[in-house]
């Protein structure tokens, strides 16, 4: 008893002889029956390579566009909002060190200026990674965006 290839298989070396698997190639070479399906999907794949692209009499992308909702604009009352949330974060921050000022003054007293440097640098650039990092994903869904 024969054991023929898979559909999948012999797909594969329809589409692509020269990189097909040499068992599938070997087998086909042997093989009648699977030959002959082979020669069948080279000819459904070349037939389908002359199809001519189909377009549109009309702009799709206009009527796609006319169908997205409508951007909203942020009302002035949720822009004062942020910013007084901003304010009273700022003001809750400054209350902290104020209140604290003594704990933090010693506390930053017996480490070295180099060391108090070194923080912010490593603190600077890790910030500085991470807005590039989000200003390259937001390219990113820009150009996938765009390409439709």
């Amino acid at each position: 008893m024969t054991v023929h290839l898979l559909e999948m298989e012999i797909q594969e070396y329809a589409l692509d002889k020269i990189h097909c698997r040499k068992d599938i190639a070997d087998h086909i070479a042997v093989c009648e029956a699977c030959r002959m399906k082979a020669a069948n999907y080279e000819l459904m794949f070349s037939v389908i390579k002359e199809e001519p692209k189909h377009s549109f009499d009309f702009d799709l992308a206009s009527l796609v566009v006319e169908q997205l909702p409508k951007p909203s604009s942020v009302s002035s009352s949720t822009n004062i909002l942020l910013y007084v949330f901003i304010f009273c974060f700022a003001g809750a921050i400054a209350f902290v060190i104020y209140w604290f000022r003594e704990y933090l003054e010693k506390m930053f007293k017996g480490i070295l200026p180099i060391v108090i440097y070194l923080m912010l640098v490593i603190a600077i650039s890790v910030l500085i990674f991470q807005c590039v990092e989000i200003y390259r994903r937001y390219k990113k869904q820009m150009k996938s965006l765009n390409s439709f």
